[in-house]
């Protein structure tokens, strides 16, 4: 099983590649969630909600545009479960059966249920703690660069072998130079 090594602002997770992959990585054929919804179905619900169409679209490929899908699902959560009691949403329907999605439903058309609660949610939720991780995720115009926020100094620890013969490489050449 490959592993992937997430890093949410400087903490690492290790998580099963094959588990994440369609969350932060899903190709350009597979870039919604599995929702089984018609287009007018998902039009009718997220024009309601206020969310661009678009965004149910949107090529998961980076952690940005899998944040503003899982922005997109907290922030409209209290809405989509109050749809059964709401006459605006009901008014719609002009006489015919209401339909009412339930949350599980609205979730999917973004992502799979599954990977929204057990990764997308608690990875999300964590890194919106720091200030400066929000900033970036939400592409807002002074926050820090990419490099700035995900930069990670790399310790290099030399083995015993490579330092004594970088040492007398050195050596070697303060010879040379004292001879000439």
């Amino acid at each position: 099983m490959c592993l992937i090594l997430v890093c949410v602002f400087r903490t690492f997770t290790v998580i099963p590649v094959q588990r994440v992959s369609s969350f932060f990585f899903c190709s350009s054929s597979e870039v919604s969630g599995p929702s089984k919804l018609s287009k007018e179905h998902k039009a009718l619900l997220l024009d309601y909600l206020g969310i661009d169409r678009d965004l149910a679209f949107l090529e998961s490929s980076g952690l940005c545009s899998s944040y503003q899908k899982f922005k997109a699902i907290v922030d409209s959560t209290p809405k989509v479960m109050s749809l059964g009691k709401d006459e605006e949403w009901k008014a719609q329907f002009d006489g015919a059966a209401v339909w009412v999605p339930n949350l599980v439903t609205f979730i999917e058309i973004f992502i799979a249920k599954s990977q929204f609660y057990q990764f997308g949610r608690p990875l999300f939720l964590r890194a919106q703690e720091y200030l400066e991780m929000r900033d970036w995720l939400d592409e807002a115009e002074d926050c820090l660069s990419t490099k700035d926020l995900w930069e990670i100094k790399v310790v290099q620890r030399k083995h015993k072998k490579v330092k004594q013969a970088r040492d007398s490489e050195e050596e070697e050449e303060e010879e040379a130079s004292d001879v000439v």
